[in-house]
């Protein structure tokens, strides 16, 4: 491939104005919510999840350092074997148009975590739009950061893998001849030598994200093939399934052999060995594809028809005056007074109509 490329596509300052009216609408009108967190700004909203405990999300700097080195890695890997072309393909304007159109319905929600997604969308499509060669490779990074968006809604998931671990981990016992009791989401002895209760941090659930990421990685950078990456990513969920089972049954013995106190070493040292069950087994798997069903070496060198179509340069502009526009939008949403049905009616002058009680319940 030679190197003399043309570069067509949008010129670097449309790139340049959707990127800065893009970052401003996601700054000045990104988060809806004021409650928790009293920022208009996603990036903010979704960085003092990262430093807040309670959010439980401190991983995300871990997966936005894992991101940008995979992001650098690609870089490398393709710049001996693509030069710099432009970008402007339909793809990156079509990912810009989604990412504002869903972060509209986010903002309206009031769903932050939506808006983020559709913040990553637009990234990836202002990068693709700039260099088609960067774009590839910000593709999986960008996505690997969902990874990073705290997801309070799987606690409810994790309620039932609580209740499917504790039956499982209990079958096993009575099938060792151990007789332990069960009371809900807790396992105890029947002559008291020892209880646990089966918490929300030891269903599963949370490790599995941590787990999953680290699956889908683990196929990324193993294999190119979809299927094979999707293997990978897929064994983390029984494979979590049986770590976590592995776990409960291993600190019933334990209690069985030691009491309260053997039971609580069991729990510490096997929180490391659903990590060491799910890893080996995604990997030893990776290994086994890799034996069994190797890749094709692919020939890398790229055609010249791969090269990108121009792009009119008023259509980046035209995405840039949306973005300005939507501010706009969110800004008279924002101001406008709740719609509920709830609450307590005020007269026009926007006093209550009648005098309220100070207190509830009182003389």
């Amino acid at each position: 491939m030679t190197s003399n490329v043309s570069r067509p596509g949008a010129p670097a300052w449309t790139v340049f104005v959707c990127a800065v009216a893009g970052a401003a609408l996601f700054q000045f009108f990104g988060n809806a919510t004021r409650g928790y967190v009293n920022t208009a700004s996603a990036f903010w909203w979704w960085i003092s999840q990262w430093i807040d405990p309670r959010a439980e999300t401190e991983h995300g700097w871990l997966i936005l350092g894992i991101s940008a080195w995979v992001f650098w890695r690609n870089l490398k890997k393709t710049e001996r074997l693509e030069p710099r072309v432009g970008g402007g393909n339909g793809a990156a304007i079509a990912a810009m148009v989604g990412g504002l159109g869903l972060h509209a319905v986010g903002f309206v929600a009031q769903q932050t975590r939506v808006s983020i997604v559709a913040l990553l969308l637009f990234a990836w499509g202002a990068i693709a739009l700039a260099d088609r060669r960067w774009g590839r490779a910000a593709a999986f990074p960008l996505g690997f950061l969902v990874f990073a968006i705290p997801l309070n809604v799987l606690d409810s998931a994790g309620f039932w893998l609580r209740l499917w671990v504790i039956d499982a981990s209990g079958a096993i016992a009575h099938a060792a001849g151990i007789e332990v009791a069960r009371s809900g989401t807790q396992l105890f002895a029947p002559d008291g030598r020892y209880q646990y209760d089966v918490a929300a941090a030891c269903s599963g659930v949370r490790s599995l994200m941590a787990l999953a990421a680290l699956s889908l990685l683990t196929g990324y950078l193993n294999f190119r093939s979809t299927w094979r990456r999707a293997l990978m990513f897929a064994l983390c969920f029984p494979l979590t399934y049986l770590g976590n089972v592995a776990r409960i049954a291993a600190i019933i013995f334990a209690a069985q052999a030691g009491g309260q106190a053997g039971g609580e070493r069991a729990h510490d040292v096997m929180g490391f060995g659903v990590f060491a069950i799910v890893l080996g087994g995604v990997l030893g798997a990776a290994r086994l594809v890799e034996r069994w069903w190797p890749e094709k070496i692919a020939d890398e060198v790229l055609e010249e028809k791969s090269a990108a179509r121009k792009i009119p340069v008023l259509l980046p502009v035209a995405i840039a005056a949306l973005a300005v526009g939507e501010m706009f939008f969110l800004a008279h949403v924002a101001a406008r007074p709740s719609a509920g049905a709830a609450g307590v009616r005020l007269a026009a002058d926007g006093k209550d109509p009648v005098e309220l009680p100070a207190f509830l319940g009182t003389e």
